[in-house]
């Protein structure tokens, strides 16, 4: 392992370890939120993986940040 600048280097070993230790680990549950938010998407784009699926999502996840930044800048 090499630390440069606060961030860890590893090898391609250690990253291989790593996510199978990410992957074994149990799973977030999701909030009542997201969920409603995944059902909605669902019911509207239908179940399967579409690019205008993750368009609209990729949207709306700027929402909040761009909130943010405008309260930001209005202070």
């Amino acid at each position: 392992m090499i630390v440069m600048s606060g961030l860890e280097h590893l090898s391609g070993a250690a990253l291989r370890r790593e996510q199978e230790r990410t992957l074994a680990a149990p799973r977030m549950r999701d909030s009542l939120l997201a969920r409603v938010l995944f059902r909605g998407m669902d019911l509207v784009y239908g179940r399967r993986r579409t690019l205008s699926k993750f368009k609209v999502l990729e949207l709306i996840a700027r929402v909040p940040y761009q909130a943010w930044d405008r309260r930001r800048t209005w202070r």
